[in-house]
């Protein structure tokens, strides 16, 4: 199915029409392949053409393993298994620090050789390592588990070092590590958590993406004004200081982003599946409210990059990422409470993403949100993003309005043994 420019947000209720989106978008990045030196590249034109500095970053590489799983698990896009297999080849096979342990941070491509340029270790890289080895067992991609395994032991060794929360980011031997602190790669590692819970069903993934939630999104916010807060210092105490970040390990340029706080809002949800915790739904809603009342920006619409400790708007510019994560969270939380209203907003974003951001011709997204008729730049992806927030949203939308009884068949023919001790998913009363 091509998407027609003038479908309505409207029909993105529907389920037949997301995943026919979600196929789209797979589509395109499956023809950034490289046939050179393996994987796919993230920078590209609008018709797929390179268009960055022949570099591959590790978060994109292992973002390419997720999304062509989400294909696989959602029967969509063309050849999602050998895309993802092949993804996930280059990932081990490039990536891999067979020295030192872990991922490297950034690779150079010229022609048909591959070298690494930036060797350094960032919690942020392998929390997308330890999704992939998840999403890539869930699909059964050959290797996933060994992956998922392996990005297991590096997480827990390296990066969280016996406590909850993960170091930002350490020297190519691990051994110098920086003092920064930041939400979002724990944010993340998370989100791998939960994924790998997912696909075996071992407590202690879900206890650590428990724990993590807890901290970030619970506490320290309610100690600080009720919102996810970005910059931390080594003792993981807020940084408040508004100043220039060092871009090399991946600090906040902002202090709160909305984007992240309906991300939350999604991840909260989606535990609140699996745990019995009573704080996690309604903290769910209120970062979802926050982001809407706080970070939605007038006019034209799209999600604020960033604001202030008092709320208000300090970098207007939208977060192309933003509306795609939106969409997730209303999806989990219109099954995990039956509010028709997340449909509205739901609506909101897709509609804000069919006017500036999706790519009606070629499929995928554009990176700079753009009314179609005065677009002119057709980027899309970048380094770490090769349209993962949108095909995620596509996969969750998907998930969230599953039967229940088809999903619970479908994660037992995975391996699941513990699904009867879960808490149950919500009723399909709000499927259309």
């Amino acid at each position: 199915m091509d998407l027609d420019p003038a479908t309505p947000a409207v029909a993105f209720r529907a389920p037949h029409v997301v995943r026919a989106h979600l196929g789209e978008i797979l589509d395109f990045w499956s023809g950034t392949q490289d046939r050179g030196v393996g994987g796919f590249v993230s920078q590209v034109l609008a018709d797929g053409t390179p268009a960055g500095d022949g570099t591959r970053h590790l978060v994109a590489s292992a973002r390419f393993v997720v999304q062509f799983a989400f294909g696989v698990l959602h029967d969509v896009g063309t050849q999602p298994a050998e895309c993802a297999a092949e993804a996930l080849e280059f990932l081990t096979r490039a990536h891999r620090d067979r020295k030192h342990g872990g991922y490297h941070w950034v690779l150079r491509v010229t022609g048909r050789d591959v070298e690494v340029a930036d060797p350094h270790k960032e919690a942020y890289g392998h929390a997308f390592v330890l999704l992939a080895g998840a999403m890539a067992t869930r699909a059964g991609v050959p290797g996933g588990k060994d992956l998922l395994d392996e990005a297991r032991e590096i997480c827990a060794g390296r990066l969280l070092r016996g406590g909850d929360l993960a170091i930002n980011s350490a020297s190519v031997d691990w051994t110098a590590v920086s003092p920064y602190r930041g939400q979002n790669a724990n944010m993340h590692l998370c989100e791998a958590y939960l994924a790998a819970y997912d696909a075996t069903g071992d407590q202690d993934d879900l206890q650590r993406a428990y724990r993590i939630a807890d901290t970030l999104a619970h506490e320290i916010p309610a100690a600080i004004g009720g919102f996810v807060w970005e910059n931390y210092r080594e003792d993981w105490s807020p940084d408040w200081d508004d100043r220039p970040r060092d871009p090399a390990s991946v600090e906040s340029a902002f202090g709160i982003s909305p984007g992240h706080q309906v991300e939350w809002a999604k991840l909260l949800g989606i535990l609140a599946r699996h745990h019995p915790a009573d704080w996690l739904l309604p903290q769910a809603v209120h970062l979802h409210r926050l982001a809407w009342d706080h970070g939605w920006l007038p006019g034209e619409g799209g999600f604020a990059s960033g604001l202030r400790r008092d709320l208000t708007t300090s970098h207007p510019e939208p977060a192309y990422w933003a509306p795609a994560e939106a969409i997730g969270a209303a999806a989990v939380l219109l099954e995990r409470t039956g509010d028709e209203g997340y449909r509205v907003f739901a609506d909101r974003a897709w509609e804000h993403a069919l006017t500036h951001l999706v790519d009606h011709e070629h499929g995928g997204w554009f990176v700079a949100p753009s009314p179609r008729s005065a677009r002119r730049d057709h980027r899309k992806g970048d380094r770490f993003e090769p349209d993962y927030h949108p095909a995620g949203a596509c996969a969750e939308f998907l998930r969230s309005c599953a039967v229940p009884g088809q999903l619970h068949a479908q994660l037992k023919d995975l391996g699941r043994k513990d699904l009867d001790e879960e808490v149950p998913m919500g009723g399909t009363h709000h499927v259309q």
